[in-house]
């Protein structure tokens, strides 16, 4: 189980990913932008690493619409 700000802080990526594929105006950019960042700083801090280094991770596939990844078990 991971530690629950790393829950956290990968939450407010996937909203501010979201929130920033459906922004309507320059308004809702700099919000989920603003969310983005916020989130990105705590996962440097809890890492203990640069934030570049976080904001390097997000690859672009990862940017956009963020939903739940589901796996499903074949079943024999």
């Amino acid at each position: 189980m991971e530690p629950q700000w790393l829950t956290y802080g990968k939450r407010l990526q996937a909203i501010a990913s979201s929130g920033l594929h459906f922004a309507r105006d320059q308004f809702d950019r700099q919000r989920y932008e603003e969310i983005a960042l916020i989130a990105n700083e705590m996962l440097a801090k809890l890492g203990n690493v640069p934030i570049e280094r976080i904001e390097g991770l997000i690859s672009d596939f990862a940017r956009g619409y963020a939903t739940r990844k589901l796996m499903c078990a074949e079943r024999s």
